[in-house]
């Protein structure tokens, strides 16, 4: 993870990278900068270096501020990307193996690593809500005997992330996900009995 100001280009860097991408850009007419898929591998690298607290003998923690700047300059732009990614993939069956069902795990595991510790101000309120929604709708519209039958595993995948990510955010951020518990705990109920 980066120190305070030891890569201040970094995350605009990247933030150019993601609005310039393939399938950002696509049907605009201008010529695409970089990958989606690269750009987002890119973030997801970048927030995996603050899944675990920074001090774990301290008894709350503050999101580091760097978190913030990635939160507020990457994670709260992606959330529609994530929606418009996961009709994608509910669209395509029960199973979540749209077309792009590899650029849906990448952003849940983003998402997944962004709240596995800490819980950035930048997400809280409406962009938590946008990403939580999206993932209950994914875990709500998943069916795992389709997904077991299906040509890959990447529905499952993408599943069992949504499911993580849940997990952290009712174990470590309940308060702000308390009207949603019943709702994860259903579909987390579902999941476990197989799906039917």
């Amino acid at each position: 993870a980066p120190e305070t100001g030891g890569w201040p280009e970094l995350v605009p860097s990247l933030e150019e990278a993601i609005r310039g991408s393939d399938l950002m850009v696509k049907g605009t007419g201008v010529a695409p900068r970089a990958r989606t898929a690269a750009a987002l591998e890119a973030v997801h690298a970048l927030l995996k270096g603050y899944q675990h607290f920074r001090d774990p003998c301290a008894a709350r923690e503050d999101a580091p501020a760097e978190l913030e700047v990635i939160t507020s300059s990457l994670l709260g732009g992606l959330a529609g990307t994530f929606t418009a990614t996961a009709t994608g993939a509910m669209e395509a069956g029960p199973s979540l193996c749209g077309p792009h069902a590899g650029l849906l795990l990448t952003l849940c595991k983003c998402f997944h690593h962004t709240v596995l510790s800490y819980m950035p101000r930048a997400l809280a309120g409406a962009p938590l809500q946008g990403w939580v929604e999206g993932m209950l709708r994914l875990l709500e519209a998943f069916d795992l005997g389709a997904a077991a039958s299906a040509p890959s595993l990447e529905g499952l995948k993408v599943a069992k992330r949504a499911a993580q990510a849940l997990l952290a955010l009712v174990t470590r951020h309940r308060r702000h996900v308390e009207a949603l518990v019943p709702r994860v705990f259903s579909a987390a109920c579902r999941m476990a009995a197989g799906s039917g």
